[in-house]
């Protein structure tokens, strides 16, 4: 065989086996594995192939780059073999350079990647079975580059067995409510399990100007008409001073011991007490949660970073973060949030700043608060009293119900168009 006829040959199959390893690559980047997933269930020929693969990419990926590097490194140097063959060193040496470079760059990357993306399942099973034999010739090499690739995903705290990223999940969430799948209560339902994890007690906790608190020493009498008003089952008791926490009061308790006989009406009731359960304010509200349920605590004094008592939360209070707001028996929940009309909302001054402007379409800026309180409290730089107001942009924001120095419920106005 003529020899340019064989250097044309190997010209064209280094070409092939660029576009394939490069149409690899994008589909394999491509894959959504919960279509993957789905693609196993229903026993499409290969899936399981593919699944392997897909579940090991510091396997995979090496074995892909390794290839397409050798085939575009083989088709330069064939191609440069060509040119000096046929216009001399000098001029052969550039033109292949430059001329290999479009080629690869057009043919052997850019237009297989972009078919691969849109076709990723199809195009990566078919071609996973060739990947593994491709996998077996290039083993010595593509093990080095495995073991490095481990070595460098766990010095980055990067798992390399994990399935599925936060990111993914969330993407696959998105992606079902899109396409109606889940339901917009399952994706909202999801969505704040995720964000459970990653917020800190001091984000959610009733702060301390909240707490209803119970004197060391109180009476019978006393007590029941603080409990009158307040219908708590679980009272902070301090003595002196409310940094001082000795412990926190039951109100099953003091029935229990009332139904016994145990207490008259001047009789103290603070010797009935539950010690109390002390976490910084800092701590991850999952953490938290879980610690809870394993020591039995129902409620949880937040400290902050002088040690001084920031606040309080209880068990309940870290489900609703969940779930939502849940009622005494008997009673509903008082919503979040009351659409009074199209551009008067009545709004819980501990609803999220996120969660106003998502579902209620106000622009309030994010900044160093959570809530729609610390918002007003930021902004006006005190307390304020009810009835007080302030203009932001075109929103009337007006303080409608206070309890102590905490903002409870806050009315929010859109001003119309030619109002202002």
């Amino acid at each position: 065989m003529d020899k340019s006829v064989l250097y044309v040959a190997l010209l064209v199959v280094s070409l092939i086996l660029s576009a394939f390893f490069s149409s690899t690559e994008a589909a394999f980047l491509s894959l959504r594995k919960v279509r993957i997933r789905r693609m196993v269930s229903d026993n499409i020929p290969g899936a399981d192939r593919v699944q392997r693969m897909v579940e090991q990419p510091e396997k995979i990926l090496p074995t892909i780059l390794l290839g397409n590097n050798l085939v575009n490194t083989a088709f330069a140097a064939v191609a440069t073999v060509i040119m000096v063959a046929a216009i001399g060193e000098g001029s052969g040496v550039l033109i292949a350079t430059i001329g290999s470079t479009l080629v690869l760059l057009i043919l052997g990357e850019t237009l297989p990647k972009t078919l691969a993306i849109k076709h990723a399942e199809t195009m990566f099973l078919f071609s996973s079975r060739i990947l593994e034999w491709v996998d077996i010739l290039l083993m010595p090499v593509a093990i080095s580059l495995q073991w490095l690739s481990r070595k460098i995903s766990r010095r980055d705290g990067v798992d390399p067995m994990a399935l599925f990223t936060e990111e993914e999940i969330k993407t696959a969430i998105l992606m079902g409510q899109e396409a109606g799948a889940v339901e917009d209560e399952e994706a909202e339902l999801l969505n704040k399990v995720f964000q459970f994890g990653d917020r800190e007690l001091k984000e959610v906790m009733t702060p301390r100007s909240g707490i209803v608190w119970v004197e060391h020493g109180t009476v019978l009498d006393a007590f029941l008409d603080t409990y009158q008003e307040h219908t708590n089952t679980r009272f902070p008791v301090f003595q002196e001073q409310i940094d001082n926490v000795t412990g926190i009061l039951s109100i099953k308790d003091i029935f229990a011991a009332m139904a016994r006989g145990d207490f008259s009406a001047d009789a103290v009731i603070t010797t009935q007490l539950r010690q109390a359960y002390f976490v910084p304010d800092t701590k991850p509200i999952g953490v938290l949660f879980r610690d809870m349920q394993q020591q039995g605590m129902q409620i949880a004094m937040a400290v902050d970073e002088f040690g001084g008592i920031a606040g309080l939360v209880t068990l309940k209070q870290l489900m609703e973060e969940i779930v939502g707001p849940v009622g005494e028996e008997g009673s509903q929940p008082e919503a979040e949030y009351e659409i009074i009309d199209e551009n008067t909302f009545h709004i819980d001054g501990g609803m999220q700043i996120d969660e106003i402007n998502d579902e209620l379409g106000i622009d309030i800026p994010q900044g160093e608060y959570e809530t729609v309180a610390g918002f007003i409290l930021d902004t006006m730089g005190n307390i304020p009293v009810e009835g007080e107001y302030f203009w932001y942009k075109d929103l009337r924001i007006n303080v409608d119900e206070m309890r102590g120095v905490k903002i409870e419920r806050v009315i929010i106005t859109r001003a119309k168009l030619g109002s202002l």
